[in-house]
């Protein structure tokens, strides 16, 4: 199932070229993550990490386009009162987002984002300060996700951006339960180095 939803999502993607005719672009972007997992009500969204990596987009018109990205990431969970320890798990992220042009102003454009991710778990550590232990067997190596974002781009090079994503399938991979899920807010900034028409 997992494999057929990447298959899907980047056979999506390239589908839509041959349609691609207005604007084609290209950056990098790095984010701050705040993060939680289901059930970890001692800790919230204060389990702190980073995302960083390229994107591009396509837009089919002045309204519509699609942005591919691939990056880097880190988050997890911060349980701070009970002895479960805390979750710190490295990810590859790649989402095929649909992007809408919501409003221009000016030199300004607002973008939102939404759609799904295919995510390669890399490394799952668990544990307090030295007492951490690597547990990645456990886990499952392949996941998705769904991103609902807002971006705002200042000559279409500069940009700042929120996030919210949600996991869609239990990370705990070896048996059915405990469902664990992932959800994690991201802030960050974009910048543009390829425009074209």
């Amino acid at each position: 199932m997992k494999t057929k939803l990447i298959v899907l999502i980047m056979g999506l993607s390239l589908a839509f070229c041959p349609f691609l005719h207005a604007q084609v672009g290209a950056g990098l972007f790095l984010s701050g993550v705040a993060s939680q997992i289901d059930g970890d009500s001692w800790g919230g969204y204060k389990k702190l990490g980073f995302n960083f990596g390229g994107f591009a987009w396509f837009e089919f018109n002045e309204r519509l386009g699609i942005q591919p990205e691939i990056s880097y990431g880190n988050r997890g969970s911060r349980e701070v009162q009970n002895g479960y320890g805390q979750f710190s798990m490295d990810f590859i992220d790649i989402p095929v987002l649909l992007r809408v042009n919501v409003y221009r102003q000016a030199d300004w454009k607002f973008v939102g984002e939404a759609g799904p991710s295919a995510n390669i778990l890399l490394r799952m550590r668990n544990g307090f300060n030295d007492l951490r232990q690597d547990n990645t067997e456990f886990y499952s190596k392949l996941n998705a996700e769904l991103h609902l974002g807002l971006s705002a781009y200042s000559r279409e090079r500069l940009g700042v951006f929120l996030r919210w994503s949600v996991g869609l399938n239990n990370l705990w991979a070896a048996t059915p339960q405990p469902w664990m899920t992932i959800h994690y807010f991201s802030l960050g900034v974009r910048l543009g180095f390829i425009s074209a028409h």
